[in-house]
């Protein structure tokens, strides 16, 4: 494929404009292409991923399209007679969930306020700034930096592990009710 060809398709893609069969072209050449210029490394393993996630995604259950359909006019009905639909309890997941991006988000910003209090100080004379020090002190922040991220990605895959267990729980109720 041309490459201002695929360059009008990234630029279409990251502008969310691209239709599924561009898409579906710039994951073929991106899987098939092994000499890819260097500017696009990081597009290739993306699009290698995304062909990855697409190929383990399970089935959609048939009919399911028409039940949702059914339930958001359902909805719209009820919303405009004033009454309002119940959905089932959550689940011990859900709450968990939501927690974890609270822990996430408060760390976050519990780090980025240290560092700006950090920053904010003003050194004394007997903390004059060397370029040993400043080396220490950069270490040191990159290092609890680190520590932070990797506690944040722990969460997420805990997260998202959760998210799959409960993904199969709603397929396997879907598929209880097709029967």
């Amino acid at each position: 494929m041309d490459k201002d060809k695929i360059k009008e398709l990234l630029g279409r893609f990251f502008d969310g404009t691209t239709t599924r069969e561009e898409e579906t072209l710039l994951m073929q050449y991106f899987a098939q292409e092994e000499n890819v210029p260097k500017e696009w490394e990081a597009e290739q393993q993306m699009f290698r991923q995304l062909t990855e996630a697409r190929q383990t995604l399970p089935p959609v259950p048939q009919g399911l399209e028409e039940r949702l359909g059914k339930l958001i006019d359902k909805q719209e009905s009820e919303d405009r007679q004033g009454h309002s639909i119940t959905l089932p309890h959550r689940g011990r997941w859900s709450g968990s969930l939501h927690r974890w991006w609270i822990v996430g988000a408060a760390a976050c910003l519990l780090l980025a306020g240290s560092i700006g209090l950090k920053m904010m100080q003003q050194p004394t004379v007997e903390e004059s700034l060397t370029p040993e020090r400043a080396y220490a002190e950069t270490e040191r922040a990159l290092l609890l930096f680190a520590h932070t991220l990797n506690k944040g990605v722990e969460q997420m895959t805990t997260a998202q592990l959760a998210t799959q267990r409960m993904q199969e729980k709603i397929n396997r109720t879907l598929n209880q009710i097709n029967e």
